[in-house]
Formats: C-alpha cells, sequence, structure tokens
C-alpha cells in the first residue's frame, strides 16, 4: 500500500459528506502537490525526512501556510493508515515541529469607528451599481451573515408574515441550519428588492445569468470603488463590526450574539436549545441594531 493507495482510500471512506468544493480542493492537492513527491512510498516504510523534504521545498517558494496546510493533510492520512492497519505509527504527528512556523493571522479589515460606520452606510446607499450589488451592500450590515450565505439567498427561504429568514444547513459554515430574525428595515428593503428581482429564484443574480447569483468580487470591487481599501474594510468586516458593537453595547448576553453570529457549538444538543431558546431575544437584537446603525448613517454617533 503505497502513501497514494492509502490516501485515496482516506478519501473515498472519509470525506463523503464534505463539500464538493472541499472535496475538489484536497483532490487537487493531493494530486499537484502531494504524490509528485511521496506518492509511491509505500505507507510501511514513510518516514518524517521523506515528507520534510517535500514540504520545504513549499516553504521555499515562500507558501509557508500551504506547507502547514498539506503537513495537516499528510498527518490525516497518517492517522487513518495507523487505525486501518497499514501503517505502525503516523511519520507524520510531530512535523510541525521541524517546519517554518505559520505567520500570524491577520485580522480581517472593519470599520469600528461610530462615525466611519455612519459614512460607509451612506457611501453605499449613494453608490451607482446593479440593483443585486446595491441590495446586497445595503442588507449585508443589517444582517451580517457570511457573504456566500446571503449572496445565494432564494426567496423561497423567507417567511415575511413571521419575518424569518430560514438558511438551509448546506449553505452554512458549520453545517447546520440558520435562521434570522428580519428587522423592519431589513423587511422594507427586502420589499423593494423584490419589485426588481422578484422575478429570480434569486435575490441577487447575476447581470450575467438569473440562474446564478453575484459573486463576492463584485460586493468587494464595489468597496474598493468607493476608496475603502482592503485593509481598512472587507466584506466579513460586516460581521466584524456587529460583534465588536454588539458586545460593547452590554446589553445582550454574549451567548445570543454568538447565536446571532451563527458561530458554532459543539455540543449540538446545546446548540439545538439554543437556536429555540434565543429567538426572541434574537428578535430584540436584530431591531435594535437596525435601529442603531440608521443612527450612525444619520450622523448620530
Amino acid at each position: 500500500m503505497t502513501f497514494r493507495a492509502v490516501a485515496m482510500d482516506y478519501f473515498k471512506r472519509k470525506l463523503t459528506d464534505r463539500r464538493e468544493l472541499y472535496k475538489k480542493q484536497t483532490l487537487a492537492r493531493f494530486e499537484n502537490q502531494i504524490f509528485p513527491f511521496m506518492g509511491d512510498i509505500p505507507i510501511s516504510q514513510l518516514k518524517p525526512t521523506h515528507i520534510l523534504e517535500g514540504l520545504r521545498e513549499v516553504e521555499e517558494r515562500g507558501s509557508i501556510d500551504m506547507a502547514h496546510r498539506l503537513a495537516s493533510l499528510i498527518r490525516q492520512v497518517c492517522r487513518y493508515a495507523v487505525a486501518a492497519g497499514y501503517a505502525e505509527f503516523n511519520a507524520a504527528a510531530e512535523l510541525t515541529a521541524a517546519m517554518t512556523p505559520k505567520p500570524k493571522a491577520t485580522p480581517r479589515a472593519a470599520i469600528l469607528n461610530p462615525e466611519k460606520i455612519g459614512q460607509l452606510l451612506r457611501d453605499i446607499d449613494e453608490f451607482p451599481c446593479t440593483i443585486s450589488v446595491k441590495y446586497a451592500l445595503k442588507l449585508m450590515p443589517y444582517l451580517f451573515v457570511r457573504s456566500q450565505e446571503l449572496r445565494n439567498a432564494h426567496w423561497d427561504e423567507f417567511d415575511f408574515e413571521n419575518a424569518l429568514w430560514h438558511i438551509p444547513a448546506e449553505r452554512m459554515k458549520m453545517k447546520s441550519a440558520h435562521v434570522v430574525p428580519l428587522a423592519r428595515q431589513v423587511l422594507e428593503l427586502l420589499k423593494e428588492l423584490r419589485e426588481w428581482n422578484g422575478h429570480s429564484d434569486l435575490l441577487f443574480p447575476s447581470n450575467r445569468s438569473k440562474t446564478r447569483a453575484i459573486t463576492s468580487e463584485g460586493l468587494i470591487r464595489a468597496l474598493r470603488n468607493m476608496e475603502y481599501e482592503k485593509d481598512e474594510m472587507c466584506i466579513h468586516g460586516f460581521r466584524s463590526i456587529a460583534s465588536t458593537l454588539l458586545n460593547e453595547s452590554g446589553k445582550y448576553r454574549p451567548d445570543v450574539i454568538e447565536a446571532a453570529l451563527a458561530h458554532s457549538e459543539k455540543n449540538q444538543v446545546r446548540a439545538a436549545y439554543n437556536r429555540a431558546e434565543y429567538i426572541e431575544e434574537r428578535r430584540g437584537l436584530m431591531q435594535d441594531w437596525a435601529d442603531m446603525l440608521d443612527e450612525l448613517k444619520a450622523g448620530k454617533a
């Protein structure tokens, strides 16, 4: 059993429930970056030096973070090999001790000054762009969901009568369905948007195809055209703004804010309980947040 054979066995058995994009990326890393230097080595004869030799080439190209990603993937395969009886020990278990340390993570850019947040909201209102990009940017601050969750939203996910948005599990980062209470301002924006895009299943169809949503690049490009640089504001920054200001307000319990942000809860029973318990508190939070943004936009910092 070569490393290649064990890796493909691991891929077929252990990654069946992962997203297609993740599986595609993993397979590409195996075939393009790992198999060329160690794919034909028998797994029972694999040594840390075999792995480090290839990873150091990746490091020398300046791809330190990628080298650590590959090391993690190799470690998972070696752990699987031990459990399946193909190898006696995990040759990749202690790799990081001999690797170049990963660079410190750079916080995602977000505007946290209340006056500047108000200016950003006014700039979004005044910026000339397509209807889909315009309303995605107008709704993002109120909803503070992840980009893919908003961009790929469908009209049938919205319960206007009960003011709720039901995001299906397959579109959530943590693969758990999420419910977003809708503030009064959000409902008004959605009604406006439906006048323009109600003929499509998608809220934010691309100009090129009504069956495809706008891209994150389109939203980022709009921010850059508004002269917000990448070290000042990014799309994920809307989540950071909400998290920071809501926590600083002291009005809501941290658990409720975390539930609103759809951050993962490792205990799935507790996660389901929290979703049910917090929904009414989150209704109040989302309306208060929307009112706060309107005050900031009006210059009442």
